[in-house]
């Protein structure tokens, strides 16, 4: 895959701890083009030759679609939005 490489080039180094796919709002779709259309083959094929270590996905929900990447068995990491929130500066709201 190119783009490792290109990575690996420009991070002199010979491998990548984590390479993730960024979904953003991913449908059912999305998952199922990242299963069967290649991307996903081509990232494995990397962590089969060492390139990378780890196969990660991000989502910004937790729902349905998330829980089909968790089972597929095919990520190391997933990763969900978070967001702290300082709800000690919340108007009408004491934190003791």
């Amino acid at each position: 895959m190119r783009s490792v490489d290109d990575s690996l080039k420009r991070l002199q180094t010979d491998y990548i701890d984590a390479m993730q796919f960024h979904g953003g709002y991913l449908t059912e779709q999305d998952y199922k083009r990242l299963f069967h259309d290649g991307p996903l083959d081509a990232l494995k094929e990397c962590r089969q030759k060492g390139k990378i270590r780890y196969i990660g996905i991000t989502n910004e929900n937790p729902d349905h679609t998330l829980l089909c990447a968790v089972q597929s068995g095919h990520f190391d990491v997933m990763q969900v939005r978070y967001e702290e929130y300082n709800f000690s500066k919340r108007e009408g709201f004491d934190i003791y």
